[in-house]
């Protein structure tokens, strides 16, 4: 038995069937040996076009093309005209607080106040000590202390032997002259300026050297305290010679 499935490409009205419709032949018998073939026939006229038939199921999407050339930049438009100036917006912090992290802002959007709320988590328990890290390289030396206060004196130790005289060494080279110094200041008046006539005596008064000029012939020198130099020329009321009180007589005599 052979059986052969075959699509009509033209109506058989005979048989009922429409074109494109799949006819499947059932055939029974037996295979007898081939014949020769005949030749080709004409070929028939065209038949008429059969029905639509219904769409079929739509095919699976293809892929996606390549993406294509950019198109040329376009011409830029006019600048819109300025807005006006916003209000500056502020920010502040607010409350700072332990419980579950949140931050919320508590003001508006145009003056931000955030509150924060910082997770505090339980205290973990003590990790193992690490390892001892490698020693660190020298510092540099640190600055040098204030000398500490002096000790207290120890006892004198006993006097060691004297030693050998040495022999005395050879005179060294006579240095240079030093610098001449700088000149002193003058010392006080020794009376060459002050002293001017013969008899003059040099004297003080209370703050400098002064003159006490000779007195007359036959007067003598006494203490007298009213005078500018403690000193004054006086004639004698007693004679001096006979005078206890005198121990010494200065006589003035010019003509000498």
């Amino acid at each position: 038995m052979t059986t052969t499935a075959v699509t009509l490409t033209r109506a058989n009205t005979s048989l009922g069937v429409a074109v494109g419709a799949t006819v499947t032949i059932v055939a029974s018998a037996t295979t007898g040996p081939t014949g020769a073939t005949g030749a080709t026939g004409s070929t028939g006229a065209t038949g008429a076009t059969g029905a639509t038939g219904a769409t079929g199921a739509t095919g699976a999407t293809g892929s996606v093309g390549a993406t294509g050339a950019t198109g040329p930049t376009g011409a830029t438009g006019s600048t819109g005209p300025t807005g006006a100036t916003g209000t500056a917006a502020t920010i502040a912090v607010g409350t700072v607080s332990a419980g579950t992290a949140a931050v919320t802002n508590s003001g508006s959007s145009s003056s931000a106040i955030f509150d924060f709320v910082l997770q505090t988590g339980a205290t973990g328990s003590t990790g193992p000590t690490g390892p001892t890290g490698p020693t660190g390289p020298t510092g540099s030396t640190g600055l040098t202390g204030a000398t500490g206060p002096t000790g207290a004196t120890g006892p004198t130790g006993a006097t060691g032997p004297t030693g050998a005289t040495g022999t005395t060494g050879a005179t060294g080279p006579t240095g240079s002259t030093g610098a001449t110094g700088a000149t002193g200041a003058t010392g006080p008046e020794g009376g060459s300026s002050t002293l001017t006539t013969k008899g003059d005596i040099l004297t003080r008064s209370a703050s400098a050297l002064d003159r006490l000029a000779v007195g007359t012939n036959g007067y003598f020198l006494k203490a007298d305290s009213t005078q500018t130099t403690g000193l004054v020329w006086s004639i004698a009321s007693t004679d001096p010679m006979n005078d206890s009180k005198f121990t010494a007589i200065i006589t003035m005599d010019v003509g000498v």
